[in-house]
């Protein structure tokens, strides 16, 4: 492989910055500045842009119908946002940073990245699980008053309420948010590993299976717990598009029955279990009537904006932005919701009947096109782009972009799945098995021919042996 230029380095460099001030974009705004909580809110959208930059002129800035449709849609949102009689420019820079600035980046990563820096930002995550763990931990045993417990800017305030006085740890993001949304892209980097048996140490594979497998209770967050669920019933079914089911499945089957072992006899396992048991039981109940009330047909709910909401509403929207949280800490000073936490129903009312319904169309195509890049990626015994789209195809299709952190992470989690077609070790494996053994250089030597003569070389009368 052909080493890649000055300009594909400083690339990818841009990207892992991206993916480490997503990381610890908390722990900056929390702990370490916390009297810059505000501007580092944006921390990543500078970097966006010089990867943008850099991207157009080298030549891989991926200019395909999302993109082109991204920015008509910015412009529209832009122009009609100019005729909302409570225009604010700075409401409306937000809501198109928001909602247009980071989209384009999910096709520069997938022709950026290559299956070796897939494996090195997996292998990365799985450190990081370790310690982001160890956070939760104390953060769920520490009264909200400890250092660890410091909600954004240094305050000590009361944080979201789990179950049993415990409280949601948020690790090193700013809101218990980011936790949801990193232990499934952990979990789907994890199953990749064991599933196409790549080469991982047994210490780093043992130790961050058990990390997720205690974050997921200790978080006493729902939507980790499922989408984590989900990670795994994806990396079930693509067993069967590995070269050996069997052995794959066996192997997975062992190897969760040693971690469960290890978690078990883990401290803070049994009171999160406990905590998000009670939690689970009084927010959905015990049966599987409430899990349909309260988790199924509320995700549906979410996906259907009420009738009258189109007509209510005029048609340019009351401005691109006014419904996020960033925009409502500006006008306001509170995070709160004034249009509700409906995604879709939010765009409706920002963006007008037809500029919202044009949006959402966007991220239900992209939705749709991670489905079918997938599907297809499975034909070819590559499993890593089904195990990353479970969690990207929910921030994507509606998850609230208005907050920072899931923005960057329904970014980051569709560019790893698009980027993740590069990756094929189950196919290189499994040529390898068949491949007859290599003989000894030396046998090599032994049977080498001799070289022709010159003459024989070069005499085109001579007949062809």
């Amino acid at each position: 492989m052909a080493a890649p230029s000055s300009d594909l380095k400083l690339l990818k460099r841009l990207i892992w910055l991206y993916l480490i001030l997503l990381l610890m974009e908390g722990a900056l705004r929390k702990w370490v500045l916390p009297s810059l909580a505000t501007p580092l809110l944006i921390a990543r959208d500078p970097v966006v842009i010089v990867i943008y930059m850099v991207a157009m002129a080298r030549g891989r800035f991926v200019i395909n119908a999302f993109v082109a449709g991204n920015f008509i849609l910015a412009l529209a949102a832009f122009c009609a946002s100019l005729l909302s009689p409570d225009t604010n420019l700075l409401v409306t820079l937000i809501g198109l940073r928001c909602y247009f600035l980071h989209l384009p980046l999910i096709f520069v990563m997938a022709r950026t990245l290559e299956a070796e820096d897939l494996w090195k930002m997996g292998k990365f995550l799985l450190w990081f699980a370790i310690p982001e763990t160890a956070l939760c931990v104390l953060q769920f045993s520490s009264p909200q008053g400890h250092w660890s417990n410091l909600s954004v800017g240094g305050q000590v305030t009361m944080g979201m309420t789990g179950a049993l006085d415990k409280f949601r740890p948020s690790g090193t993001f700013s809101f218990t948010t980011g936790v949801a949304e990193f232990y499934p892209m952990a979990l789907a980097m994890l199953l990749g590993f064991l599933l196409t048996r790549h080469k991982l140490p047994l210490y780093l594979t043992v130790a961050a299976a058990v990390s997720i497998a205690v974050a997921i209770p200790v978080s006493i967050s729902r939507t980790n717990a499922v989408t984590c669920a989900l990670v795994l019933l994806a990396g079930g079914a693509s067993l069967f598009a590995l070269p050996s089911p069997p052995r794959a499945i066996v192997r997975m089957v062992l190897f969760l029955g040693v971690v469960a072992l290890i978690v078990s006899q883990t401290p803070h396992f049994d009171e999160g279990v406990e905590a998000f048991g009670a939690r689970w039981e009084g927010a959905t109940g015990t049966t599987v009537e409430g899990f349909k009330a309260n988790i199924i047909s509320r995700f549906f709910s979410d996906l259907i904006p009420p009738i009258g909401l189109f007509f209510d509403i005029p048609l340019p929207g009351v401005g691109v932005g006014s419904g996020t949280t960033m925009a409502q800490a500006y006008l306001t000073g509170d995070r709160n919701f004034p249009f509700g936490e409906a995604e879709w129903s939010r765009l409706i009312i920002e963006l007008g009947p037809i500029l919202g319904l044009a949006f959402i169309t966007l991220r239900v195509a992209l939705c749709v096109r991670l489905v079918r890049m997938a599907w297809t990626a499975l034909g070819r015994e590559n499993i890593w782009p089904a195990l990353l789209s479970v969690e990207a195809f929910f921030l994507v299709l509606n998850a609230q972009w208005g907050q920072a952190t899931v923005l960057g992470f329904a970014t980051f989690a569709s560019g790893l799945a698009f980027a993740a077609v590069h990756m094929k070790p189950v196919e290189a494996r499994a040529d390898r098995r068949r491949r007859p053994p290599k003989r000894p250089q030396w046998k090599e030597r032994l049977y080498e021919p001799e070289p022709a003569p010159a003459d024989a070389r070069f005499n085109p009368r001579l007949p062809l042996p």
